[in-house]
């Protein structure tokens, strides 16, 4: 588990997030154990700070983290994205909606789930071009 400042605890949901980035790239690194428990840590320091967008970001991060590095827990991958996706829809957090769902339809295409891929894909370019995102797509 990786080491923060003493601080990290004062900086609330950004400090949630600046450990799940570093999670992220301890999984590249190619330790996705070490990287799990950060992500664990980070998520609950934004549950515990009731920041809902550091969460759904980070359950968003954990599940891409995870897929580059092929993790073979494709369940866990998609309920990590889907619990994101209703975080975002909850609170409204459109553009970070249409890419948890950019990255939900591709691990449902990992996960050989056609008939969702094309819907979650939809869903995602619909709103992208509504709010005029200029995203490039990211491979999850």
């Amino acid at each position: 588990m990786l080491q923060l400042g003493a601080g990290e605890e004062g900086l609330g949901g950004l400090g949630a997030l600046g450990r799940a980035g570093f999670a992220a790239a301890v999984a590249r690194l190619g330790d996705p154990s070490a990287a799990l428990a950060d992500f664990d840590t980070a998520l609950a320091a934004a549950r515990r700070f009731k920041d809902p967008f550091s969460e759904g970001t980070i359950l968003a991060r954990r599940s891409a983290a995870l897929a580059r590095v092929g993790s073979p827990d494709q369940p866990a991958l998609l309920a990590d994205l889907e619990a994101a996706i209703a975080i975002f829809e909850r609170i409204g957090a459109r553009p970070a909606l249409s890419r948890t769902l950019r990255t939900y339809a591709q691990a449902l295409a990992r996960a050989g789930r056609g008939p969702e891929v094309e819907k979650a894909r939809e869903r995602a370019d619909a709103i992208k071009t509504e709010l005029g995102l200029l995203d490039p797509d990211v491979v999850a």
